[in-house]
Formats: C-alpha cells, structure tokens, sequence
C-alpha cells in the first residue's frame, strides 16, 4: 500500500495544484481549457504507462508480491483509476460538488461491497480491486460527463504543450514527492 501511494503521487504530477492555477482564470475559455485537458491526460497517461511498468518491474524484481501476487497486482486498478481522475478540472472550474457527489456515491458503494463480500483474511485482495473499480467507473463517469455536458471535446495535443504542462508542475510534484518521501516511507521501509 504504502508503494502504491509513490506512484499516485507520481501519477499526480502536481495536476492537483498546477492544474486548477491554470484553468481557474481561464474558465469561460472553452477551446484553451479542452486542449489543456487533452494534453494533461496525455501527460498522465503517459506517466501512468511508465508508471504501470516500473510497478510490475518492481513486483519481478523484489520478492513484494510472491505470496500476494493477487493483491499486488489488484492495486493496479488504483493507478489507473487516478490516472483519470480529474479532481484539477474541477477544482479549476469551482465545481467541485458534481465530484463531491460522485465519489460519496462510490465510497459508500464500496463500503457495502466490502462489508459484504469480504468476510475471510484470503479475500483481502478484495479490497484494492474494488476500491480501484469502482473509482475507475466513478472517474469514467465523471470525466464523460466532463466532455458531454461541459462541452469540452478532445483536442490532439502537441509534444510542446505536454513538455510545458510536465514542466510548469514539476517543481510542485517535487514539492509533493519530498514530503511524502518523509510521511510514506516508514511503512514501506518497515
């Protein structure tokens, strides 16, 4: 679990502070805001492919995983679930109740699924795969809604924008990483 927050955080790339800096000023602007979402999913799906192949490379590499291989690799539907999270548009928007709203609907869905179905030690792999699908579902959802209701459409973006989006969120990514290397790391080291 505590491996699986790195690559969130690395996932993340500063999106939840850059992003809304950006879009906030710029809200009515219905063409810069749907290629600035192009190319930031573009930059996050980059990185959550990047990201996906050093976490199996880890698992083969160390033995993390040999006797929960199951649970390791349920914690992938996390990873990409934040992938396509897009907190930073509504937080950039002002709008986040419509998010608010649909994460309540999927914790408490979650919430029944483990009580339910979880009952054993050995199901316990349960417990990222249903946390990583239902929010996959929910962010699905929710960026669908993005694209259809907010009128926002889907923009080829260039390798410029994509280095100028990776290069204004860095430094806040770093920012991000270096605490968390201090607040996370004690249970993985552990």
């Amino acid at each position: 679990q505590a491996l699986t927050a790195y690559f969130v955080i690395l996932i993340d790339y500063g999106f939840e502070f850059y992003a809304p800096k950006v879009i906030a000023p710029k809200q009515n602007d219905n063409k810069f805001i749907s290629d600035f979402i192009s190319s930031a999913f573009c930059l996050k799906f980059l990185i959550t492919l990047a990201s996906s192949f050093l976490f199996i490379f880890i698992f083969f590499l160390t033995s993390l995983g040999e006797k929960n291989a199951l649970l390791y690799f349920s914690f992938l539907f996390i990873l990409l679930a934040n992938a396509i999270n897009p907190l930073w548009y509504f937080l950039g928007m002002e709008k986040i109740r419509i998010l608010s709203t649909a994460t309540a609907i999927s914790r408490l869905l979650l919430f029944f699924l483990i009580f339910l179905l979880v009952n054993k030690q050995s199901q316990l792999f349960f417990l990222p795969l249903f946390e990583g699908a239902i929010s996959l579902i929910t962010n699905s959802l929710v960026l669908l809604f993005v694209l259809r209701k907010e009128k926002r459409f889907w923009v080829p973006p260039t390798l410029a924008k994509i280095k100028l989006i990776a290069k204004d969120s860095f430094l806040l990514f770093y920012s991000r990483i270096s605490i968390s290397l201090y607040t996370v790391s004690n249970p993985f080291i552990l």
